[in-house]
């Protein structure tokens, strides 16, 4: 096994244990864009157990035509939304 999570309908796949080195590093700091697409906004949603359109409305900003997950100030920097600071 190599410690990676995967998830129908995601191109990609996770390994949790980076966390405890990373602290989080990857998900602070500048202001930035994290893009969704339509087939990504879906699936999280359906993750969460929210319409899509609470999930947009909740977690999403809209950038001319695309979606990026919305950030919060964290630190002197910004986090991602969904970062769990504890």
């Amino acid at each position: 096994m190599d410690g990676l999570m995967y998830q129908e309908g995601f191109k990609y796949a996770f390994n949790p244990k980076a966390c405890q080195s990373c602290a989080g590093k990857c998900c602070i700091g500048e202001s930035g864009y994290i893009w969704v697409s339509n087939e990504e906004i879906e699936a999280i949603a359906k993750k969460l157990l929210l319409t899509k359109e609470s999930f947009i409305n909740n977690y999403l900003l809209k950038i001319r035509y695309r979606f990026t997950i919305k950030e919060i100030p964290y630190e002197g920097g910004y986090g991602c939304i969904f970062f769990n600071r504890e």
